[in-house]
């Protein structure tokens, strides 16, 4: 969020009123100490859903044993006020706990509900050290009261959905994989009834409602419990050490035909095919010895593709358990750049349009680019050439500072393969260093880049950050790593600044 004079009177109020500090009557003589605000570092407050953002300081907390979750709930419980939720036990249900990390933090993401339903995409994550939270980010909504008026029930919502989706598909507006399925349409899961508020992945102020959460062949769609309507809907496809390989032969079955699997060898006489085993490796390593994580998941998931999809089906793309590659379509950045993901779908689980949908794209594109480090191209070894620059992304039609961003409802699920540019080009001023926008930011090689990206993401994230929150974040995660006040951290900033992001 970049705070204006506004921005900056709207926190200061905020901070004031949830600490008590103005409490009606006259402010005079010496100012008195706050606990709370005396232990803030910084914060950052969304003047959309009038909630902190991003908090860091150092906050001992009172709690029953020394569990990161106890300590994490503890400092929920006692800052209810300054979080904006009421009652933390009742509406924030913990869903991962990651850590201890590299540097002793235990990391606690929180998904809200009320009435004991899903807010969907209100998270926050709390960070520990030992007794001690150091931070705490996320978007999220204050606590209210929910109106539980269900008129359309969920095998009715489906209907619904599933006939949208025929529309879109018989209207041209969809592509990839629910259009080449477009024999049959199933859903994915039972329909699930929660609050939506589009503004929390659109940045707007919009009103909550009680709405029905359907999954169509991989494509979301937010049905109104109360009229019906379409309120959001997305396509989940992202246009990828056990491996699979399989070859759906120019047909639109997934997987396919078996062809190669680990420990048996693979041989095939297909060059794609060859190709995207030996990559499977090599990002598998990556993964393995840079960041010591198990595969996509962490856990060991199968490495799972299907090469020659479909007719002329120039893509390829990560369906939730698998890549997918039309004919011609293997290149080592492009293939790690599906396979990251993957790792955002078990991390950060980045909501796939506007912001965090560009978010999810820009992250898979500097794992692509970390992955084949040569340059800064993506899909540069493909035989249609390069798709995007991450050095120049104005040459390959994308933004490279907000003062370009482009706004879009429907096309591209809102911008997620145009808007990427911008964050694409701060992680490489980062590495390569540069000058935009009067700011000088100095290199600091794709090593501190990989490290901080590779925290931010599966530490800090929730699944509606938007490029701010990601900045903030980002900042913190280094100097975690690396101190405050390191330069890698003071060019980070700087790199966020340059394109206008901060």
């Amino acid at each position: 969020m970049k705070l204006t004079i506004r921005g900056m009177i709207h926190i200061f109020l905020f901070a004031c009123a949830v600490t008590g500090f103005l409490s009606g009557t006259a402010m005079a003589g010496p100012r008195v100490a706050n606990p709370v605000l005396d232990r803030v570092d910084k914060m950052v407050v969304s003047e959309i859903y009038d909630t902190p953002s991003f908090i860091a300081g150092a906050f001992q907390v009172r709690a029953r044993t020394n569990d990161a979750l106890d300590i994490a709930q503890g400092f929920l419980r006692e800052h209810t006020s300054l979080i904006g939720i009421d009652d933390p036990d009742a509406e924030l249900e913990p869903v991962d706990i990651l850590g201890p990390d590299e540097v002793g933090m235990t990391h606690v993401k929180f998904a809200h509900r009320e009435a004991g339903l899903p807010v969907f995409g209100s998270e926050l994550v709390v960070h520990t050290n030992g007794s001690v939270v150091t931070s705490v980010n996320g978007v999220y909504l204050r606590s209210f009261r929910p109106v539980l008026d269900v008129r359309v029930e969920g095998d009715v919502a489906a209907d619904i959905a599933v006939e949208y989706v025929w529309d879109l598909i018989d209207q041209g507006r969809i592509n990839g994989y629910v259009a080449q399925r477009d024999e049959y349409l199933d859903l994915d899961s039972d329909p699930e009834l929660g609050f939506f508020n589009r503004g929390l992945i659109s940045g707007e102020r919009t009103p909550t409602r009680l709405a029905w959460k359907l999954s169509v062949n991989g494509y979301v769609v937010y049905v109104g419990a109360r009229g019906g309507r379409i309120l959001e809907a997305y396509d989940t496809i992202h246009s990828a050490m056990y491996r699979e390989l399989y070859d759906a032969n120019n047909g639109n079955n997934l997987p396919g035909q078996l062809i190669c699997r680990e420990g048996q060898g693979c041989n095939p006489n297909d060059a794609d095919a060859r190709e995207v085993w030996n990559e499977f490796e090599e990002i598998y390593s990556y993964w393995r010895n840079t960041h010591n994580r198990d595969s996509w998941d962490g856990r060991g998931a199968k490495i799972i593709g299907t090469v020659h999809y479909s007719n002329n089906f120039k893509n390829a793309y990560w369906s939730g358990s698998q890549m997918v590659f039309g004919d011609d379509m293997i290149a080592l950045d492009v293939t790690g750049h599906e396979l990251g993901h993957g790792v955002c779908q078990s991390t950060a689980n980045l909501t796939y349009k506007y912001q965090p949908g560009a978010l999810n794209e820009s992250l898979s594109d500097v794992w692509g680019a970390m992955i084949d480090s040569g340059d800064w191209l993506i899909g540069e070894d493909l035989p249609m050439g390069a798709i995007r620059s991450m050095s120049d992304p104005n040459a390959y039609n994308q933004p490279k500072d907000m003062t370009e961003y482009r706004r879009f409802f429907f096309y591209d699920n809102g911008g997620v393969h145009i808007n990427s540019g911008i964050p694409n080009y701060a992680a490489y001023l980062l590495a390569a260093g540069g000058s935009d926008q009067g700011v000088s930011v100095r290199g600091q090689g794709r090593g501190v880049v990989e490290q901080i990206w590779y925290r931010t993401e599966v530490t800090k994230l929730t699944s509606s950050a938007k490029f701010a929150d990601f900045a903030n974040a980002a900042i913190r995660a280094c100097q975690e790593l690396y101190g405050n006040g390191a330069n890698e951290c003071v060019q980070t900033e700087n790199a966020f600044k340059a394109t206008k992001i901060l």
